[in-house]
């Protein structure tokens, strides 16, 4: 019998009901209480965008998932017998506790790992001097704007922290309510940049110092949304490929308007050869958080509406002016090569491909 509350301290430890399959205070049998766990990652898995995917319900869940399967774990007969170090309650409360910072760390560290974009590396840059006419000139303002924001992001270069440092930090955060001084900053910061000119805002979003992903985590409020919707007809196609990679890849975007509805306005006010540019961009970040994922998974159904539509329009106005000039519309090939270079050879089931031996 599965026996939470006495584990922890809350009763005594109680012999098993007769059968075992009814809810008693301090006691749930272990059948139950694993399918009660298997039921929460289903339903975690199952729907993006359920509460369990908002960003404090996701903080706790995952150290709360990982003590629950320890508790399961520690009250099997196996775990007395496996050593003589963790038997007793307390030593059994222990393990539960370690699991469940350990919980916590992982949550960080894959946090971390969803944050590190390719979009905001120097390739974006590369980039920027063959689809970007023009450049962002370096003022006073923007320097001291991008200095400031990378001083509340810390020092990230966008790597994922090891366990340790990012449990530690994540603690640390939490503690010292800095996220909370780290909005207010970042919001002053562009606000006084943005004072000084659109361009000098557009600096700050492509320079290399600041991590855009990391930075809408720290401070991705509605203030700071309606100063880049401001700035949308300022802006060229890398910039806004910048900012929407990152802000899809915050946790909270599939269950925030503010955010969904500042990457619809950035795609909507983007016509014609900018707009195939922007989407080619958009899937240039190497990972899964590409055009197909943002606009099917990550917008709501009224946005996808708004988005496909203007997709279709600026596509099919492409396509006439190509047919009237003579010129072949241009067309985009897709090719799935995983099954070719990873999973052929036929065996199941990694492929069915036999025309070529696996990973040739």
């Amino acid at each position: 019998s599965f026996q939470p509350a006495a584990l922890l301290g809350m009763g005594p430890m109680a012999e098993p009901a007769a059968g075992g399959a009814h809810f008693v205070l301090g006691r749930l049998p272990w059948s139950w209480g694993a399918a009660l766990g298997a039921l929460m990652l289903v339903l975690y898995f199952g729907r993006e965008r359920s509460i369990l995917h908002r960003r404090l319900v996701e903080r706790a869940f995952w150290p709360a998932m990982y003590g629950w399967i320890a508790l399961l774990v520690v009250q099997q007969p196996f775990w007395d017998s496996a050593s003589a170090y963790f038997r007793g309650r307390n030593a059994r409360a222990a393990v539960v506790a370690l699991s469940s910072l350990f919980g916590c760390a992982v949550y960080s560290y894959n946090q971390r790992r969803r944050m590190a974009s390719r979009v905001s590396k120097a390739t974006m840059q590369r980039m920027a001097r063959t689809f970007a006419p023009q450049r962002h000139v370096e003022t006073v303002a923007a320097l001291v704007a991008t200095a400031r924001l990378a001083e509340v992001l810390g020092d990230t270069d966008g790597e994922p922290r090891g366990l340790l440092a990012g449990l530690t930090r994540e603690l640390w955060e939490f503690l010292t309510g800095s996220y909370l001084l780290a909005q207010g900053r970042v919001l002053a910061a562009l606000q006084e940049c943005r004072a000084a000119g659109a361009s000098d805002v557009l600096y700050v979003f492509n320079s290399g110092d600041v991590d855009l992903p990391h930075l809408f985590s720290a401070a991705g409020t509605k203030a700071i949304m309606g100063l880049i919707q401001e700035l949308i007809p300022s802006m060229d196609v890398v910039t806004k490929a910048r900012l929407i990679d990152a802000l899809h890849r915050q946790i909270e975007f599939v269950n925030s308007n503010h955010l969904q509805a500042t990457v619809a306005d950035m795609i909507s006010q983007t016509r014609g050869h900018d707009l195939t540019t922007l989407k080619n961009l958009i899937d240039e970040v190497g990972d899964y958080y590409n055009l197909h994922r943002l606009v099917f998974c990550g917008l709501s159904p009224p946005m996808r509406t708004v988005v496909l539509e203007h997709i279709e329009i600026e596509g099919r106005a492409l396509r006439e002016a190509a047919r009237q000039s003579g010129v072949a519309a241009p067309r985009k090939i897709l090719s799935d090569i995983d099954d070719t270079l990873f999973s052929s050879g036929g065996r199941f089931p990694a492929g069915v491909d036999r025309r070529f031996l696996r990973k040739e």
